[in-house]
């Protein structure tokens, strides 16, 4: 039994999605594609910290957990299915959590996670917009709602409750 048999267990009984990264040429790619836990409580389960505190960067997990979670969904609702639709992306310049394709919009939009308070490395995203000539690009934070550019900056918060 193979590590990949365990995801590939875990992913049919709806405990684990995973990620591909998007390779510019064609949708998904040879690298490890990222792993998203279907419940959050769940993996905080196992991570043993249920009770404890939670730090900055288990902050930023979690928001990038629920994220992906809802962006399931809208994928579904926009593309009448969500199995590869949704992509990672990494760059030279820096990663995107989320490349959702909208195939009937004929576009690919850009999502990432910021979950923290001030936002100043957008270089991932930008270099993605650039590359493949996106219209537009969200990132989504801990309370900053602004526009830089072609860049919507947009609390976690009122993303879910407007997708």
């Amino acid at each position: 039994v193979t590590i990949r048999n365990y995801v590939d267990y875990f992913k049919s009984v709806d405990l684990i999605s995973t990620l591909p990264v998007y390779s510019g040429l064609k949708m998904g790619s040879t690298k490890h594609p990222k792993i998203y836990f279907s419940d959050v409580g769940m993996k905080n389960a196992l991570a043993g910290v249920l009770d404890a505190p939670l730090h900055e960067t288990e902050k930023g997990l979690l928001a990038e957990t629920t994220a992906f979670d809802h962006i399931k969904r809208l994928a579904y609702k926009l593309n009448a299915a969500s199995e590869g639709k949704i992509f990672c992306y990494c760059g030279e310049k820096g990663e995107v959590d989320f490349i959702l394709d909208l195939p009937r919009q004929k576009t690919k939009l850009a999502i990432e996670v910021k979950f923290r308070r001030s936002i100043k490395d957008l270089d991932g995203i930008k270099e993605f917009m650039q590359e493949k000539k996106a219209e537009v690009g969200l990132v989504l934070t801990e309370g900053t709602l602004e526009k830089r550019g072609e860049i919507v900056l947009i609390p976690l918060w009122l993303f879910l409750l407007m997708c």
